[in-house]
């Protein structure tokens, strides 16, 4: 009898992130004995639907199972960007009926909860703002014309699916991962100093899961900049991570 495939764990990485800085958390996984897959995100991922979204991603895991395997997955979401991944590439695998099983999800720095691109406050502004600050922006014309750019690309998401008459992505995100999959455990790896998705917006997605029934996990990586937890602590990061999922996985 052959033995049973192992976990495979779908990195998903943030909007922007390199396939190389997505790959630098691989190594958790595979020191748990665990399959990875790296998952990379694009800004043009806010824009597309989920069946525009990662096919290619989907196929190749699809190719690699047999028709009477079911397969663990276990999606590691890097901000907004990989909850659409990961929503996208499961939407797939059910419709091309893929057996498979999610015993637990690792959310990090994600997902918003209260704010989002159906709404612009000043939380919002200065999320934007701290994109600018990581890109090292200084000059203040070029703040004012990058500023104005990201601002009207936020009104560009708003403006698609309104026309389209639905739920935009990080709406799309809570409803999906944080109401229908209430089943799933999950663990939220966040920080105070996430400026682009604040400690309460993933604070906010707790409650609701909490309220939905779901076993909840978390760690606050105190002044921890966004997507930046594992860099900040990577042994408290991949300690949470190892605990967690030797709870859940079997």
């Amino acid at each position: 009898m052959m033995a049973p495939r192992p976990p495979l764990v779908l990195v998903c990485g943030w909007i922007g992130g390199s396939a190389r800085a997505v790959t630098k958390y691989t190594p958790i996984f595979h020191r748990l004995g665990y399959e990875t897959t790296v998952v990379p995100s694009t800004i043009k991922h806010f824009y597309l639907t989920p069946e525009a979204t990662h096919p290619e991603v989907a196929a190749r895991i699809r190719a690699s199972t047999s028709p009477d395997e079911e397969l663990v997955l276990i999606p590691h979401m890097l901000s907004n960007g990989g909850c659409i991944s990961w929503y996208a590439i499961q939407r797939h695998l059910n419709q091309a009926g893929v057996r498979f099983h999610v015993p637990a999800m690792i959310f990090d720095s994600a997902p918003h909860s209260i704010n989002g691109f159906h709404m612009y406050d000043a939380s919002v502004g200065t999320s934007l703002d701290s994109i600018l600050d990581s890109w090292k922006v200084e000059s203040r014309v070029q703040r004012a014309v990058l500023g104005g750019a990201l601002r009207l690309g936020w009104i560009s998401v708003v403006a698609r699916w309104a026309v389209a008459g639905e739920l935009d992505p990080v709406k799309r995100n809570l409803a999906q991962l944080i109401e229908r999959d209430a089943a799933v455990p999950k663990l939220f790896l966040y920080s105070d100093g996430d400026q682009l998705i604040s400690s309460t917006e993933v604070e906010g997605a707790i409650a609701k899961a909490t309220a939905f029934g779901t076993t909840v996990e978390s760690v606050n990586f105190g002044s921890s900049p966004h997507v930046s937890h594992y860099v900040h602590a990577p042994e408290a990061y991949e300690a949470a991570v190892d605990a967690f999922l030797a709870k859940h996985v079997h």
